[in-house]
């Protein structure tokens, strides 16, 4: 859930472990978004991934092996740099991780959830659950 002024990712991932104790588990990830400076903190446990997309570039945000509420090694935050209109996006496994938002003309500049349509359309697994969310940075009011 968006919050601000919440805890770190490392804390927020800490707290879900805690929480799902006892439970079969689950991969999470969390980003934590400074929306003047334009620093992104991110940490992530289990399959689950996020991508950084600019015009000219995507950049993965590497998640840590393990199951939330399970097991896994204390998650590392990752920091990046990311100018006003990047856009964040956040997938569970049930999507591929092969998509490029640079092979969908224009589809980068469009609204964040005609992003998350197209990518559940053309490349949800359909043998898993999906998950996808997307924001472009620099609209977080």
């Amino acid at each position: 859930a968006a919050q601000r002024g919440a805890a770190g990712p490392v804390e927020v991932i800490a707290a879900l472990h805690a929480g799902m104790s006892g439970t079969r588990g689950g991969a999470a990830a969390v980003a934590s978004v400074e929306v003047e400076s334009g620093d992104v903190s991110f940490a992530g446990v289990g399959n689950i991934a996020a991508t950084l997309c600019e015009p000219a570039t995507n950049r993965g945000m590497a998640s840590h092996p393990g199951i939330v509420g399970v097991q896994y090694r204390k998650a590392q935050p990752f920091h990046f740099h990311a100018p006003a209109g990047t856009l964040l996006v956040m997938h569970s496994d049930g999507l591929q991780a092969r998509w490029n938002l640079r092979d969908y003309p224009g589809l980068m500049h469009r609204h964040p959830a005609l992003v998350v349509a197209v990518l559940q359309r053309d490349f949800d697994r359909g043998r898993d659950d999906a998950s996808i969310v997307a924001l472009r940075l620099g609209d977080l009011h």
